[in-house]
C-alpha cells in the first residue's frame, strides 16, 4: 500500500546543517488486535516542491508492539542500516512531503483493521529541524569560536579597566 503525506499552505520541512543524521519520519498504525501481529515493512522517500523524489539513500526501520501496533521509520539522512551518515546529501534542504510504500505482515485474519494512525517527525534536541515558512535559511553548528570571542572580550574589558586606573 502506498501512502503520501504532503504539506499544505506553502508549508515545508527544512533540514538544517545541524539536523541530526538520525532524523526520522515515523508512521505508527494501531490495529484492533490485542497481540503482536508482526512487523510493518516498506520503503520511503522525501518529496520536493514539484512532487519528485529527493535523491539520496534513506533507510527504514520497523517496530511492532504486543498491543497490535506497527510502526515504520524513514531515516532519510542515513546511507545504510549500520547508521552511516549520508554526507552526499547537501543541507540545508526543504521537503514538502513523504512517500511510503508499506507492506503489512501476513496475518490472515479479516477481522483485524487499522483503527488509528500517527505521523511524527523526530530529531534529537541538539539536531533541530524547521517547519516553514518563516524559518531561518540555515542553522550551522557552533564550532567553538564563541568561547574564543567571550574570552577575548573579557580580557579586553579587564585590560581597559586596568588602563583607566
Amino acid at each position: 500500500m502506498s501512502i503520501d503525506f504532503s504539506f499544505s499552505n506553502n508549508e515545508f520541512v527544512r533540514l538544517f546543517s545541524i539536523t541530526s543524521f538520525t532524523f526520522d519520519a515515523f508512521i505508527k498504525l494501531q490495529t484492533n488486535a490485542s497481540s503482536f501481529l508482526g512487523f510493518l515493512g516498506g520503503t520511503g522517500y522525501l518529496v520536493d516542491a514539484q512532487g519528485n523524489a529527493i535523491p539520496g539513500f534513506g533507510i527504514t526501520g520497523s517496530a511492532s508492539g504486543s498491543d497490535g501496533s506497527m510502526a515504520l521509520g524513514l531515516f532519510p539522512l542515513l546511507k545504510d542500516e549500520d547508521g552511516t551518515p549520508n554526507r552526499d546529501l547537501p543541507r540545508p534542504f526543504d521537503f514538502y512531503g513523504i512517500h511510503y510504500d508499506l507492506s503489512f505482515p501476513d496475518v490472515n485474519n479479516p477481522s483485524i483493521h487499522i483503527i488509528e494512525g500517527e505521523f511524527t517527525l523526530i530529531s534529537d534536541a541538539r539536531g533541530v529541524f524547521g517547519i516553514g515558512p518563516g524559518i531561518p535559511r540555515n542553522i550551522v553548528p557552533d564550532s567553538g569560536s564563541t568561547l574564543f570571542l567571550l574570552g577575548t572580550g573579557v580580557v579586553f574589558t579587564i585590560g581597559l579597566r586596568a588602563w583607566r586606573v
